[in-house]
């Protein structure tokens, strides 16, 4: 038995709850069990008997990772909801957790309605899709630094969240973001959030109204804010943290503006699908590389300085847009412009490095520039009133170039040769 004990402090730190509920299950259904880390495995059998269950209970206090796999002799519908997988949604209760515990994932375990006190070494702690579970009000008090909390019903408020925490997503359509916080905020608010964050996920939270109601600054050590899918969501702190490199803000319909001077730092954008955003802050950081403005049916124009650093440009189905920049950026290598219906002309000169370039379905456009030697990859299908093409042999092109729907055009160029279309 000592043997085995040491072989389970050997293991790596994880629980997940379907080892839980395989833990718990000592009755006389259970008849085998395989005990296994890294590429090694014992296969044991255990009885039911009131031993086998001391020893599971005795031992679990030293496991700090257990990948089990069981056998049971049961009703085979039972039995079929094991093999999908399905076997945490009948956890309801956990045991008391192992001391040196240091990660904690809870996914679909949907009678679990309490989790037990939280070890002093938990790290980490996933909920998500657990229907019933409630976030202990001891939370504050543990050391956690990622916690998770997606689609969790239940859990209609988050209490004070622990200092020493540094990652925090939140994904659930019913949570309100209100109850005994630290700061007592209205409804539609956050908690007061530990100055130690570094990354925090809102996405898909549709009762937080505005940005500017979490506490009045954001932690200055955040780098990484999603809001995506805030549905009511209208504008963003003016100030947001210096050191932000990420922001996504997609899918945020009410979304009207962004703040002027965002975060000298950014490097990725997201405000796709900001169907009430009109413009983009003419200055925008000069270290951003990646822009993604995709499906901003009001927004008619882009800055006309644009990041020289800047490698992706992304602004699909915007409408309203109806001229580029007369000068991208020299290291562009992504321009997908595809499905902007009002977009009359590129650029005369492309980027030199420009690989890939997507204007399909831009059915105003009547010309391309010529295209550089760089580019892998070209779509212009549906352009109704494209009339001319450049040279495409002076491209490295893979693949093909689809020109259906192209009805105005009649001819064009490859290698000094004109080809008739009709």
């Amino acid at each position: 038995m000592d043997k085995f004990q040491q072989i389970v402090q050997l293991c790596l730190p994880l629980l997940t709850p379907e080892d839980t509920c395989k833990l718990r299950c000592t009755s006389p259904e259970l008849q085998h069990m395989r005990l296994s880390w890294h590429d090694n495995f014992i296969d044991f059998n255990l009885d039911g008997s009131v031993s086998g269950s001391a020893w599971l209970l005795k031992n679990i206090v030293s496991m700090q990772s257990l990948s089990l796999t069981t056998s049971f002799n049961m009703p085979q519908e039972v039995l079929a909801d094991v093999m999908k997988g399905g076997n945490s949604k009948h956890i309801a209760v956990l045991p008391p957790l192992p001391p040196q515990l240091k990660d904690l994932h809870l996914k679909g375990c949907s009678k679990l309605r309490s989790l037990p006190a939280l070890p002093a070494s938990l790290r980490t702690l996933i909920s998500e899709d657990c229907s019933a579970l409630k976030v202990p009000s001891s939370f504050n008090a543990s050391a956690v630094t990622v916690f998770h909390c997606i689609n969790c019903p239940q859990i209609k408020s988050l209490p004070k969240l622990p200092l020493s925490l540094t990652e925090l997503k939140v994904n659930s359509r019913t949570l309100s973001f209100h109850g005994s916080f630290q700061l007592l905020p209205l409804p539609g608010q956050l908690p007061a959030l530990p100055e130690e964050l570094t990354s925090l996920d809102i996405s898909g939270c549709i009762m937080l109204a505005e940005l500017q109601q979490l506490p009045e600054q954001l932690p200055a050590g955040l780098e990484w804010l999603e809001c995506r899918g805030c549905s009511a969501l209208q504008h963003l702190p003016e100030q947001l943290p210096a050191g932000l490199t990420h922001l996504d803000c997609s899918w945020c319909s009410a979304l009207q503006h962004l703040p002027e001077q965002l975060p000298a730092g950014l490097t990725h954008l997201d405000c796709s699908w900001c169907s009430a955003l009109q413009h983009l802050p003419e200055q925008l950081p000069a270290g951003l590389t990646h822009l993604y403005c995709s499906d901003c049916s009001a927004l008619q124009q882009l800055p006309e300085q644009l990041p020289a650093g800047l490698t992706h440009l992304n602004f699909f189905t915007c409408s309203a847009l109806q001229q580029l920049p007369a000068q991208l950026p020299a290291g562009l290598r992504h321009l997908d412009c595809s499905w902007c219906t009002a977009l009359q002309q590129l650029p005369a000169h492309l980027p030199p490095e420009l690989e890939r370039l997507c204007a399909s379905k831009c059915e105003a456009l009547r010309r391309l520039p010529e295209l550089p030697p760089t580019l892998a990859h070209l779509g212009c299908d549906n352009c109704s009133r494209l009339e001319e093409l450049p040279d495409l042999s002076k491209c490295q092109l893979q693949g093909d170039v689809s020109l259906r729907g192209c009805v105005a055009l009649k001819a064009f160029r490859v290698s000094g040769c004109i080809l008739q279309l009709e």
